[in-house]
């Protein structure tokens, strides 16, 4: 959901969601970036969507999607979790969490990745 400008200094972007679908709404803003274009594979977010019995968070999909082709002991993350007094969205100040993820899921799978790899 980010509408903003692609900031000068990023190399790459990754494309999270039904990824065509995205691409056909986005790509104006895309257009004059001089990086690299990611998208999640459909299959992937499809995945997830199984999983979780709702519409994955970008963030989940982005992890999974990693762990599905880098072989790691260690995988680094920052942003996750959601504590009071801190902002839910780095990117889109004042932006809250909404309904159509499964959080409880979402959550719960986290804790089972950090068991299994530290991430």
């Amino acid at each position: 959901g980010y509408d903003g400008p692609v900031p000068d200094a990023v190399d790459w972007i990754i494309i999270a969601g039904p990824q065509m679908l995205w691409w056909q709404q986005q790509w104006p803003q895309l257009i004059n970036h001089r990086g690299a274009v990611l998208g999640v594979p459909l299959q992937s977010w499809r995945a997830s969507v199984q999983q979780l019995h709702a519409p994955p968070s970008a963030g989940f999909l982005i992890i999974q999607w990693l762990r599905s082709f880098m072989p790691f002991k260690q995988l680094s993350i920052t942003g996750f979790g959601i504590k009071p007094k801190l902002p839910y969205h780095h990117a889109i100040k004042g932006h809250q969490a909404v309904t159509r993820h499964n959080w409880p899921a979402e959550h719960q799978q986290l804790n089972k990745w950090i068991q299994q790899h530290p991430l």
